[in-house]
């Protein structure tokens, strides 16, 4: 095809491979993406485990006490509300603790997707109620290993600091758990 149209030189088959170049590089806007990209990805995945359906468009709130995370919101508002399939959102100084709302935390900024009318708060109740089960018996799991002196003492430091690592994230999250169950 390309030998047919007009053209000068050679077929671009044969051109060279793009190259990097340093002064393309933009650490700036790397961290701009990736602080969209967090957001998007943490309000997916709050959908997900709220189990509200993935076509319905829902409200988010957004709070945060730094300029940046809002205005790269605000400059992207149309791609995050595309990418999030989220009707519309709003920074707001305080985020309600008895707003009925999964919440989820990144660098710099909080959220909620208030779920009164997105889903049934007593489903949502028995779910979080059994994530919290299981966060338990993981956390019951952690504590063990971490209580056996035989394993701290014999095991890799890089294992123990890992199953360290592990319980600490499963107690915030049960923290997280139980708040979002006290404001069901």
């Amino acid at each position: 095809l390309w030998q047919r149209l007009p053209h000068e030189g050679p077929s671009i088959t044969v051109a060279a491979y793009p190259a990097w170049r340093d002064d393309e590089d933009d650490p700036e806007a790397e961290k701009e993406m990736g602080l969209l990209i967090a957001a998007v990805t943490k309000l997916r995945n709050i959908r997900a485990e709220s189990g509200i359906d993935p076509g319905r468009k829902v409200e988010v709130l957004f709070r945060t006490d730094l300029a940046r995370p809002r205005r790269i919101l605000e400059e992207q508002a149309l791609l995050v509300r595309t990418l999030a399939r989220i009707s519309h959102f709003r920074f707001v100084d305080e985020i309600p603790g008895d707003l009925p709302a999964a919440r989820g935390v990144v660098t710099g900024l909080e959220m909620a997707v208030p779920l009164a009318g997105a889903l049934d708060l007593d489903e949502e109740r028995q779910r979080l109620s059994r994530e919290m089960e299981k966060v338990e018996r993981e956390l019951e799991i952690t504590g063990r290993k971490l209580e056996n002196p035989s394993f701290v003492d014999r095991a890799p430091s890089e294992v123990v600091e890992k199953v360290r690592a592990s319980h600490r994230e499963l107690l915030a999250r049960k923290e997280t758990l139980s708040e979002t169950l006290s404001s069901l």
